[in-house]
């Protein structure tokens, strides 16, 4: 819990940083994903902006219908589950699904009461366009040393571009969710032998 709550402390200082020109975006021609990830940070910049972060209970609704909707957990729950995720009933799937977007999103609240403003830096885009698959990273200037990079892994979906990772100087999201998924696993097994 401590390494997603670190990955997202790094993930949520750009969210809430001030925007930076778009010539690297433009230059690579990968325009519709750079879209959703800046709609995704102005959102939240202007709710925050607005609203502040006074009320947790708000904040918490607010990303729930506003921010989640730019991540696909579903597929972070496959991903943690790995092999095992096709052996997995409905409901437990559901469940892991739940308790993945639970976490994030609460990690992600819990990291916004320390909101601070930051310089973001969109970086070039990497991937391919027409495979759907793209890799926007930013690095976030808070004044106060090296800057952070972050790298947000979306896939194009049915209707739109979805984040399926987050990776904060090299750590991914999703592998602390696997990495926590084995964990229980183990345990479960374990308790079940006795």
């Amino acid at each position: 819990m401590r390494r997603l709550v670190f990955i997202l402390s790094l993930l949520f200082i750009p969210v809430l940083a001030n925007a930076a020109p778009t010539n690297s975006i433009e230059r690579s021609g990968i325009m519709e994903p750079a879209q959703v990830l800046r709609s995704g940070i102005e959102t939240l910049t202007n709710y925050m902006n607005k609203n502040g972060n006074s009320d947790p209970a708000k904040l918490a609704q607010y990303l729930d219908q506003n921010i989640a909707p730019y991540f696909d957990f579903r597929r972070m729950a496959s991903w943690a589950a790995g092999p095992s995720y096709r052996y997995l009933t409905k409901q437990q799937r559901a469940e892991l699904t739940a308790g993945i977007k639970s976490e994030f999103m609460g990690a992600l609240a819990t990291r916004l009461t320390g909101y601070k403003r930051s310089r973001i830096e969109y970086l070039r885009p990497h991937g391919n366009l027409t495979r759907g698959n793209v890799t926007l990273g930013v690095k976030i200037h808070t004044g106060s040393g090296y800057p952070l990079r972050i790298d947000f892994k979306l896939y194009r979906g049915k209707q739109a571009w979805k984040v399926y990772d987050v990776v904060a100087n090299g750590a991914s999201a999703v592998s602390h969710f696997r990495n926590d998924y084995a964990r229980k696993f183990r345990q479960r097994r374990s308790v079940s032998r006795y």
